[in-house]
């Protein structure tokens, strides 16, 4: 499931806190339709930050261990300044002319937003 339909799926209410605009939908398309010459490689990048987002945002108010710990680790790498590696989030929102900084607020404030409303898978 793709992050557009992820926000309109009311199951997943925390999707809707983010926002979109951070990425443009013209962004979006090219991401996804792969309108450039490295178009696996660009496919690849944009996968790996979707996923991270979902895990973001479906584990951001769990309580259980395993949950908790998936939280955890996918904050540690959006919170990460200054990585050398290709995946690393900065790296990764710059190669897909994203802006890390804009997502990363995003889901800050979605995160206090959840606490705030006291919700807990």
């Amino acid at each position: 499931m793709l992050a557009a339909e992820l926000m309109s799926d009311e199951r997943h209410a925390d999707w809707q806190d983010i926002g979109t605009d951070f990425l443009l939908p013209v962004q979006y398309r090219d991401l996804v339709n792969g309108r450039n010459v490295l178009e696996g490689e660009r496919k690849l990048l944009f996968a790996v930050l979707e996923d991270a987002i979902r895990c973001y945002v479906n584990n951001m108010s769990c309580q259980s261990p395993r949950r908790r710990a998936l939280f955890c680790e996918v904050n540690e790498w959006i919170e990460t300044s200054g990585g050398q590696n290709l995946f690393a989030f900065e790296n990764l929102c710059d190669a897909l002319g994203i802006d890390g900084a804009a997502v990363r607020e995003r889901l800050r404030a979605s995160r206090l937003r959840s606490a705030s409303r006291g919700y807990k898978h």
